[in-house]
């Protein structure tokens, strides 16, 4: 357990929380005050109940408190911070994703025992051998947070995350606390454990104090419930005209209805989680050519030079790519998040069926297409 938070918290660290979502690019939330706290945002799953979930923006905060709060955005969390949080010697820092698109929420709290001027140096300045494990030793987790969705509990946590390999290390269900249900989600904490970090003196008493106080938070967190903000896509229509990487010219009426249910990957040449998951896709499509359904790539590159477009074609061709691929169309921005690889689930009409799936997912492509088989 202890090996699995060490290089967690590390990854979380460093750079971005990156577990098995496979995406290049990321978010991060960050300490605001009270009276800045309006406005949450995460990202969807598949078909929302739009009856059950609550969709208020607004946290349970008074408008005159000034009190300093850290939303967990993705997670519909607004989390009000003692005076122990925001002034140390230390510093926390905060995570929050959706770990699995498929209404599975995750967030983690690290307190890093050094100054966070020393910390900004040290990332600034490339992270050498010694850096990493000097951070290693000098943080520890605050907390680590679940919310998962569609009146599912803790049992199915620890399925899906053993299922679909999202953490490197199975989650028992024992050390699941329930926290809070709204609406047909669930909030837990999970218990991590005594954790070996090796702060000095003053770190250490504060690091205590920080754990002290993290139940009593809990209890005055504002818990709104995911809001899903891409919700929005579903039942948009996709029309446009464009042409393959050889030039010629294609409609999305020609894509879309070829299939019962096709699903268009936008991905880049500079995206290694996109090239690396090529392969795997060529064989996905092949599989899904028994059930009426395909996979088109869109080559995302936002500078279509002919030396970007060559090097997308070897790459295709370096990978054993052969179903369609496509170049972007006027407009198209509109429809892709900030991460790639991104990809969408549209109907033989052109019609988007569910929010974006964005990161490299090969575990969850075929499953997300069989239910929509299942429930047209």
């Amino acid at each position: 357990m202890n090996n699995f938070f060490r290089e967690l918290f590390s990854t979380t660290l460093i750079s971005c929380l990156s577990l098995s979502m496979f995406a290049c690019g990321s978010q991060s939330t960050g300490q605001i005050a009270a009276e800045n706290a309006g406005t949450l945002s995460s990202d969807d799953v598949l078909l929302i109940n739009e009856e059950v979930v609550p969709k208020s923006s607004t946290p349970a905060v008074e408008e005159d408190d000034t009190r300093n709060v850290q939303i967990l955005s993705n997670m519909g969390m607004t989390l009000p911070l003692p005076e122990e949080y925001v002034n140390t010697k230390g510093f926390i820092e905060y995570q929050d994703i959706d770990l699995s698109d498929e209404g599975l929420y995750f967030a983690t709290a690290s307190y890093i025992g050094i100054p966070k001027e020393k910390y900004d140096e040290m990332v600034s300045g490339g992270m050498s051998a010694e850096d990493t494990d000097y951070l290693h030793k000098n943080a520890a987790p605050v907390f680590v947070l679940f919310c998962i969705d569609y009146d599912r509990k803790a049992a199915d946590i620890v399925k899906m995350v053993d299922e679909e390999q999202l953490l490197e290390i199975p989650l028992s269900e024992s050390n699941f606390t329930e926290l809070k249900v709204v609406g047909d989600c669930t909030y837990y904490s999970y218990d991590f454990g005594d954790y070996p970090a090796e702060f000095g003196e003053e770190y250490k008493k504060e690091y205590d104090t920080i754990l002290s106080l993290r139940e009593d938070i809990f209890k005055d967190t504002a818990y709104l419930a995911p809001i899903r903000p891409h919700s929005e896509m579903i039942g948009k229509k996709l029309s446009f005209t464009t042409t393959d990487l050889d030039g010629n010219t294609i409609t999305s009426e020609e894509i879309f209805s070829q299939h019962e249910i096709t699903m268009v990957n936008v991905w880049a040449t500079w995206c290694g989680y996109c090239i690396k998951e090529l392969p795997d896709l060529e064989e996905i499509n092949n599989r899904l050519a028994e059930k009426d359904c395909g996979i088109v790539g869109l080559m995302g590159d936002v500078d279509l030079d002919e030396e970007t477009l060559q090097l997308g074609k070897d790459i295709l061709k370096e990978t054993g790519v052969t179903y369609l691929n496509i170049l972007p169309w006027e407009g198209w921005e509109t429809y892709i998040p900030e991460n790639w690889p991104t990809s969408y689930f549209v109907d033989r009409d052109g019609y988007i069926l569910t929010t974006p799936l964005k990161g490299a997912r090969i575990n969850v492509y075929e499953k997300r297409i069989d239910n929509l088989l299942e429930n047209r």
